[in-house]
């Protein structure tokens, strides 16, 4: 292993994975986002064959540099619910570095370059999520109410805040996640409304309602709420895919090796989501034993 330090998190390159460990901080004005992320998170598990490409800032003045890895189109729930590039605050694959660790950081950014260019999948889209969500939650609290994740169905509840077009419905809805055509994670710097939520879009609606009124649409205003939406969506995202992909079956021989990585990281994604209470565990047993009887 060949160890990276970054800003409150220390990163591991073993030539085919990446693997982030978030220290824990008190953010002040700018961080406060970041700082929950990295409680949330704690640690991420980065496979090459998940990004397509490195993009490093070089620090101006003796001060702070950047490094960000671009994950492919489909490997990482996080970005699919922003659906678009994350501000650096709020993604959990831009780290900062001192300068004084420039040349080291400019190295490694190499040698994962190298070894992205070299998987030849950049250009890609994936099947599939290749980053898993380590700690999945199961609860987002918002301004005008919470939602949550009970099984496979999402339970929305509105407090005083909401907009009394969502209080009408007896103060709760709920949606199966099988009937999400897509979910949508809003920077308020990106709304043309300036308003920032977490959509999640049902299947056959095909216009938005106004996300004040829309009720399946939390509306979000602290940087912990964007951060704590942003990891819940990707839970969500990632047990949805989970109820519908599994691992291939090998055609030759000489797949085996990769089937059986495949079915070891939906195991252990699986386990994540059976410890964080997403699955039950006759779920997971059921799940674990489709996987196993595949290979």
């Amino acid at each position: 292993m060949n160890q990276l330090k970054f800003f409150n998190v220390s990163g591991d390159w073993s030539g085919d994975a990446l693997e982030f460990t978030y220290i824990e901080f008190n953010g002040t004005k700018g961080l406060r986002r970041c700082a929950h992320m990295y409680r949330l998170l704690k640690q991420l598990h980065v496979p090459t064959t998940a990004l397509r490409g490195v993009t490093l800032t070089r620090a101006v003045r003796n001060d702070t540099g950047g490094i960000r890895f671009h994950p492919r189109p489909g490997a990482s729930p996080f970005h699919e619910a922003a659906g678009a590039e994350l501000h650096p605050s709020d993604d959990p694959l831009y780290f900062i570095f001192d300068a004084d660790q420039e040349m080291v950081i400019e190295y490694y950014a190499t040698e994962i370059a190298s070894a992205i260019d070299a998987h030849g999948l950049s250009d890609m889209p994936s099947d599939r999520f290749l980053i898993s969500v380590p700690n999945p939650i199961v609860r987002s609290v918002g301004f005008d109410g919470a939602v949550d994740l009970q099984g496979d169905v999402l339970s929305f509840t509105w407090g005083l805040e909401a907009n009394p077009g969502k209080r009408m419905r007896l103060h709760r809805s709920t949606l199966p996640i099988d009937d999400i055509r897509s979910i949508t994670w809003m920077d308020w710097m990106n709304d043309p409304d300036e308003i920032g939520y977490l959509r999640f879009q049902p299947v056959g609606t095909h216009q938005f309602m106004h996300q004040l009124v829309d009720a399946t649409t939390l509306l979000l205003e602290t940087d912990e709420q964007f951060a704590e939406a942003l990891v819940f969506a990707a839970t969500v995202l990632e047990r949805k895919q989970l109820r519908r992909v599994s691992p291939p079956s090998p055609t030759k021989a000489d797949d085996s090796s990769t089937s059986q990585h495949d079915a070891t990281e939906l195991l252990r994604k699986l386990a994540g989501l059976r410890d964080a209470g997403v699955l039950t565990e006759d779920e997971f047993q059921a799940k674990k034993k489709e996987i196993l009887d595949r290979l």
